[in-house]
């Protein structure tokens, strides 16, 4: 550890891999190794595991990726103007992701016709099979942003499995909005009552809390003080379950999953039941030992 006086001069590159801290009382400062910050060893916390993606890094994929399409004057026209867009204080933090699924679909038709689809006021049953999604010649730029977006869809309409489906393998540094790729992920896991999955996400959404547009903030506390006392096998942790069969199946769903939803339940409720009645048996056998304390037969 090094130890200077308040006028001293230190290279700018070795400040950068320090943590500067003033000593009080002493007038002098402390430099501490970079290092220290993610070791929780020394009582200091990890550093948030995600970010807000560098603005130069995503101009640079969308340059890169415009250089791979055959652009008319037109379109190109209206790229440009959508670019300058986000350079302005008209774009907010939360519409990140309309703002760049609306560029992409400028360009690409099957980009398109996702998001007309995901701007109808009725989710179809079944859902369409938006196959290129998983093409992996398809740009990650594309690929990981536009499922985010179909995704993010899936979940107001109450498609959780499918949500969860079209965001997995996804991680927070392929798309624009990563605030959005964990909450969304969040509220779903939260509805399939999978709360230690859903409490997860929460913790990394908080690492950045002061970021989070403000419903999310509220929405991750709420979640999380909703699970904070589920306990599985409960009557909450049941009731929660029946109503996840009863969402599958209003949408059509009957399947081998829905019906390993019910057999858990039943076992649920069955081992509820079982605990019920031991309890009721228990209190019985102390009324009886209560009334008669001796143990001999009574007169």
């Amino acid at each position: 550890m090094l130890c200077l006086p308040m006028n001293a001069r230190f290279p700018k590159c070795r400040l950068r891999s320090c943590l500067v801290v003033w000593a009080w009382g002493c007038g002098c400062v402390v430099l501490l190794p970079a290092a220290i910050l993610a070791d929780t060893r020394f009582g200091v916390l990890d550093a948030p595991s995600w970010q807000q993606p560098d603005d130069a890094d995503l101009r640079a994929q969308i340059d890169h990726w415009l250089t791979t399409q055959a652009l008319t004057a037109s379109e190109r026209a209206h790229v440009l103007d959508h670019l300058a867009l986000r350079t302005t204080d008209a774009l907010a933090y939360d519409d990140s992701l309309d703002w760049l699924a609306e560029l992409i679909a400028s360009i690409d038709q099957r980009a398109a016709q996702l998001v007309t689809h995901c701007q109808a006021a009725v989710a179809e049953n079944p859902q369409p099979d938006f196959a290129w999604l998983a093409d992996p010649n398809v740009a990650l730029l594309v690929r990981a942003n536009m499922r985010l977006y179909y995704a993010r869809w899936l979940v107001q309409v109450g498609w959780y499995d499918e949500a969860l489906s079209q965001l997995a393998g996804i991680t927070s540094e392929q798309v624009i909005d990563p605030a959005a790729l964990m909450f969304y992920q969040a509220i779903a896991h939260h509805h399939l009552v999978q709360p230690d999955r859903a409490d997860a996400l929460v913790t990394r959404l908080l690492e950045r809390e002061s970021q989070l547009p403000v419903r999310y903030q509220q929405l991750v506390r709420l979640m999380r003080k909703d699970t904070a006392t589920l306990q599985e096998d409960s009557l909450d942790h049941i009731a929660r379950r029946m109503a996840d069969i009863q969402r599958r199946l209003v949408q059509g769903r009957a399947g081998q999953k829905v019906q390993a939803i019910e057999r858990g339940v039943i076992e649920s409720l069955d081992k509820l039941i079982e605990e019920l009645e031991k309890q009721q048996q228990q209190q019985s056998q102390q009324g009886q030992a209560g009334a008669n304390p001796s143990g001999s037969p009574m007169q």
